[in-house]
């Protein structure tokens, strides 16, 4: 700890502003990083918990047979991701329809009475388990039920479910996206922090290489710079993320109040920062790397010959 100390000592006294801004940025660019992923965890959450309230209809045949409808409620109750059902007959079906216009049509459903016919198919209404209530499970159940005998349709959502895959595929994918420019540019911010130290320090460095120092002596001083800053600007993005996250919290809670949205929304898991930390480590010790390479191998002195011989 103490050879650490001392190198990030010598460092920032050498190149504070050079660090700082090096720091800052990469601060300012893991916080991106971070953010989208906290909106993108934060956004399957709440249309997760919006299409909580989907359930699959299977809607029957008229000509469907009871043995028919004692295989359909077998297999509801041994199909995984299935809570429970119920059965919907044809008349409940035309009284919950005639509630629902009441306000719009009373004498709609009568004229149709009256001719002695109903419309409604009779269905079941099936509950999906919240933990496998998501799309591809929800789709998946369908198809199954739709291939059943005495079955004629089977409705769950389907529009709900196309959007929420094409959302959440668009928003992923650019998230995927704007990480990866932001890691390059991470690394391109790192490198050049560290490419002004080693220029400072070449003269010391040709020293080390021509008394036979070690790559691994050569090059620590530079990798644990770099590791620093990663993982410092991670840390600090953290601690701003963490703040703009309450102060977004308290501004929804008071315009939606004691809504069951606001559980649904959370701050980053605590092995979430900790890996975004590693990877801040990570990252800045790799940019470091690329530019220290070639230590030990004459650069130093290569690029001393080189200055001596453009200058004459």
């Amino acid at each position: 700890m103490e050879d650490i100390s001392g190198v990030l000592k010598r460092s920032w006294q050498s190149h504070f502003w050079t660090n700082l801004a090096t720091t800052g940025v990469l601060t300012l660019s893991f916080s991106l990083i971070l953010g989208t992923i906290l909106f993108i965890t934060n956004l399957s959450r709440l249309l997760t918990l919006w299409g909580d309230e989907i359930q699959i209809t299977v809607y029957l045949k008229d000509e469907i047979t009871d043995l028919e409808k004692k295989a359909l409620e077998s297999t509801f109750k041994e199909k995984d991701g299935v809570e429970n059902f119920s059965f919907i007959t044809k008349s409940e079906a035309a009284n919950s329809f005639e509630k629902s216009l009441s306000a719009y049509g009373p004498q709609f459903l009568k004229s149709l009475k009256s001719e002695g016919e109903n419309p409604f198919p009779a269905s079941y209404l099936l509950k999906v388990k919240r933990e496998d209530k998501t799309p591809e499970k929800i789709e998946t159940l369908a198809q199954a039920y739709l291939k059943l005998p005495g079955v004629e349709d089977v409705s769950y959502g389907q529009e709900w479910i196309k959007n929420y895959t094409t959302l959440m595929t668009i928003c992923r994918t650019a998230a995927g996206l704007f990480t990866f420019v932001l890691l390059l540019a991470c690394l391109f911010t790192v490198s050049n922090s560290v490419q002004a130290s080693l220029i400072s320090r070449r003269e010391e460095i040709e020293i080390l290489e021509l008394v036979g120092a070690t790559s691994r002596t050569i090059r620590r001083p530079f990798l644990i710079e770099g590791a620093f800053q990663g993982g410092f600007a991670a840390i600090t993005s953290l601690f701003f993320l963490s703040v703009i996250y309450y102060v977004a919290y308290q501004s929804i809670e008071k315009v939606v109040g004691a809504s069951s949205l606001l559980p649904a929304l959370q701050f980053l898991s605590i092995l979430s920062m900790i890996a975004a930390v590693v990877a801040g480590l990570f990252f800045g010790a790799l940019g470091s790397y690329l530019c220290v390479v070639k230590l030990n191998t004459g650069w130093a002195a290569t690029a001393r010959v080189g200055e001596k011989e453009s200058s004459a």
